[in-house]
């Protein structure tokens, strides 16, 4: 079961209990399991705050990120994406962009895309990206992105510098 809008006050693992609290109404109650499983959330980070509010840069966290991206996509028609990153978002985003008929450029800090998988899938996925013509700049450092009249213009990287229609 999973459970939103509530704040474990204590887990009591000898017990199998937790005792919990509903953010909405204050009420506590007490719950037992078999496994627990925490998810504690998370928050998209951004580092380049130079790039927040430009019309072509998106951060996806929210359902309302994505409709804002996909309302610039149909307003603007971009013919090219570059992707920040390489999780489980980017390669989502990967899929849906190439859909849609844009050219997708990942750039990435790690060695290859989808990190938090074994050395063998992540042999997969790579060679399934460049299989799908997705450019992979690995090992790449972002330094800064050159904004001028609310968009984004270039990402400057360790590795050169990169222009995209949309930049996520």
């Amino acid at each position: 079961v999973v459970q939103t809008g509530q704040r474990v006050e204590a887990i009591h693992p000898t017990q199998k209990t937790i005792l919990v609290r509903d953010v909405a109404s204050g009420q506590h109650l007490q719950d037992t399991y078999d496994q627990l499983i925490l998810a504690t959330g998370s928050k998209a980070r951004q580092p380049f705050v130079e790039a927040n509010g430009c019309r072509n840069f998106f951060l996806l966290k929210t359902l309302t990120d994505g409709q804002r991206l996909h309302d610039c996509i149909k307003r603007s028609n971009p013919r090219t994406a570059l992707i920040v990153g390489a999780g489980f978002i980017a390669l989502e985003l990967v899929d849906a962009l190439q859909r849609l008929g844009i050219s997708v450029k990942m750039v990435f800090q790690e060695s290859q895309a989808a990190p938090f998988l074994s050395s063998d899938c992540r042999d997969k996925v790579d060679t399934t990206l460049q299989a799908n013509n997705i450019q992979l700049v690995p090992q790449t450092k972002v330094h800064q992105f050159e904004v001028n009249d609310q968009l984004v213009q270039a990402v400057h990287t360790d590795q050169g510098v990169f222009t995209a229609d949309i930049i996520l």
